[in-house]
């Protein structure tokens, strides 16, 4: 598998998560993400395979097409059979299926989801010897769809005039989980002659991850990928769009099989005034405002006599190819027309663009020109290592770097495919935490000096931050259910120690596995529209990997629903609207016509309460809800 298939992934999360610095190509070699997904990364090297019966020694490590075949190896080479199940099995072979394929005695299998019969999906794997009744670890087989995702609304060439549109797409069998992004700017997707994928014009404003088939514009991306909030839509402006089959709710396990963008238009029959920019003052190239380490910056720029709120846009501007790209960094809505941003918390030495949309009650909006200034303050460099006990990079890592003294840019990065990344930022403190499945977290305090070479390609000045990171050698395993026994998919599961700390995962299909260290553990699901039935509590040792009792969500029957409006009886958009019940929290988002609706409350006394910026807030509406509501 070669660089086709992350591409256009490192495109997108390098807009999208801000902090990462990369010092090779953009569509190349990067050290970003490397060829491949590396979906088993660290099972090889875990002890739990190498001090197994049957060890690992070759695991597919990419998304896979039912007709690609792929490769696995074992020592010693006795004759094995691959086996393969929907739902984590734990290694107890009773909950696997039989492939029917071995490797007649060579330690090596080469075949393909054809062959033994099974389609799209994710599937949980391990290599068994019958006459021995040796089983290997588990690792993961990931079958992708031959199809790219067939898109319907907002249609292609479409003009649309409602500023929250619902975008829609055909359910593609066997897919979990689907990635949207939308840009500002027309972009193509094109194959090269060495059959890499190539993006142009793509510009990123907005993306999510969701197992669902429709979404609503602006939705918070549930799986925590995306940050930034979506910006108004602006007339004049044409807007692209895809989607993309995703098989693990991250952006990584994202498949390069695609169709093409869908374009379409943003118009309103009441447009409002342009906002002009004022400071920064915009000056001619060569002659750039500058800021000398100002602990504030203020933004300012004329008042939209429509305007009911402002939205301010901050970026920085990079050289990546030969081509100017922007990356988001900050974005503040307010009802006035100047802001006081604190530059020293998060700006590095660089330059910035800036723009303001303005926006009426109705969400109708219009976007100002792009100013540019220069920001200049002390910086350094973090050469962070992220590796495992034998001194092996773990690819792909998390990282999260918290400012004690310093930027408050906290933002999470990747660790590229060897476990290097680098991170410019203010000379400070900072706590940097690395985490990846399968390891226990680990983090460090570092202090940031001086770099005199900040350059990704001159490592001179770099502060080292080496991260080792111990295997996980304890699993549970299960899955969670309904009433009725039906899998629930898309789960969040949390598993708390009785000491504090706290493990989470999400299910696929509504099995899951969450790895722990040694000791008493709960474990719960969560779901918008279903309530608990219990927790779950086991102890485990140190090597365990246990199966536990299904966790069981009943199903909640009660939904609420309401309008928002002002006080001219006129329905607002964009509205936030909150239910919580004790410490349960649903939030949504109001529709053009402010309708706002929770699906599945739990019977109890909800608080209801509606919050837009330039409005004031009513009092929270209390909802009793009874089993005959």
């Amino acid at each position: 598998m070669n660089i086709k298939k992350i591409a256009f992934l490192t495109f997108i999360l390098i807009l999208f998560f801000i902090p990462i610095i990369i010092g090779a190509n953009l569509f190349g070699d990067n050290i970003l993400f490397p060829d491949g997904h590396n979906i088993n990364a660290g099972i090889l090297t875990s002890p739990l395979n190498r001090n197994n019966d049957i060890t690992l020694t070759d695991i597919p490590m990419d998304l896979y097409k039912t007709d690609e075949s792929f490769t696995i190896s074992w020592t010693p080479s006795d004759s094995c059979t691959f086996y393969y199940s929907p739902a984590p099995g734990g290694t107890d072979i009773n909950n696997y299926t039989s492939s029917g394929s071995n490797g007649t005695g060579t330690g090596s299998i080469e075949i393909c989801a054809d062959d033994i019969g099974i389609g799209v999906g994710v599937y949980y794997c391990v290599i068994h010897n019958e006459t021995e009744e040796w089983t290997s670890i588990e690792f993961q087989l990931m079958i992708e769809s031959s199809n790219g995702v067939s898109m319907n609304t907002p249609a292609s060439g479409a003009a649309i005039d409602d500023p929250t549109p619902i975008f829609s797409w055909d359910p593609n069998p066997g897919v979990p989980y689907y990635l949207l992004v939308l840009s500002d700017n027309p972009f193509t997707l094109e194959y090269d002659e060495e059959d890499n994928l190539v993006v142009s014009g793509l510009n990123p404003v907005w993306a999510i991850i969701t197992p669902e088939n429709s979404v609503v514009y602006g939705t918070q991306d549930p799986s925590g990928s995306f940050f930034y909030s979506a910006p108004p839509l602006v007339p004049g402006i044409e807007y692209n769009w895809i989607v993309m089959n995703n098989y693990g709710n991250n952006p990584l396990l994202t498949s390069d099989v695609a169709s093409t963008p869908f374009g379409f238009t943003f118009e309103t029959l009441n447009p409002i005034g342009t906002p002009e920019l004022i400071s920064p003052e915009n000056t001619t190239p060569g002659d750039t405002t500058i800021f000398y380490g100002d602990d504030y910056i203020t933004f300012e720029w004329t008042v939209v006599e429509e305007a009911m709120t402002y939205h301010i846009f901050l970026s920085e501007i990079r050289i990546e190819e030969g081509s100017e790209v922007q990356y988001p960094v900050w974005d503040q809505v307010t009802t006035n027309n100047l802001i006081d941003f604190n530059a020293s918390a998060i700006l590095i030495d660089a330059r910035y663009v800036w723009k303001v949309i303005a926006s009426d009650e109705d969400g109708i909006s219009a976007c100002s020109d792009v100013f540019e200034f220069r920001y200049h303050i002390p910086i350094g460099t973090f050469k962070i290592w992220v590796h495992n006990p034998d001194g092996i990079g773990i690819g792909f890592a998390n990282v999260v770097i918290d400012p004690v003294e310093g930027s408050g840019d906290n933002i999470p990065l990747a660790v590229g495919a060897s476990g290097y990344e680098y991170k410019i930022l203010p000379v400070g403190t900072y706590v940097i935490t690395a985490s990846k499945d399968g390891y226990e977290t680990n983090d460090t305090l570092v202090t940031l000096y001086e770099d005199p070479y900040p350059d990704p390609d001159n490592h001179d000045g770099d502060i080292s931050v080496p991260i080792e990171l111990e295997y996980s050698l304890c699993f549970f395993y299960s899955s969670v259910v309904g009433t009725n026994g039906l899998l629930i998919a898309n789960c969040a599961i949390t598993a708390e120690k009785d000491d504090g700390e706290i493990r989470t995962t999400t299910t696929r299909s509504g099995n899951y596995n969450i790895a722990v260290i040694p000791g008493m553990w709960t474990i719960s699901a969560d779901k918008k529209g279903y309530s608990l039935q219990s927790t779950i509590e086991s102890y485990i040792g140190l090597n365990q990997n246990i199966n536990l009792d299904n966790l069981v969500l009943i199903l909640n029957e009660k939904n609420v629903k309401g309008y928002v409006k002002n006080t001219s009886d006129i329905p607002l958009s964009c509205v936030t609207v909150t239910a919580t019940k004790d410490d349960i929290t649903q939030t949504k988002s109001t529709s053009s016509n402010g309708l706002y609706q929770f699906i599945g409350l739990e019977l109890g006394e909800w608080s209801v309460y509606a919050q837009k910026d330039g409005y004031y807030s009513p009092d929270p509406t209390i909802v009793q809800i009874t089993s005959a509501s």
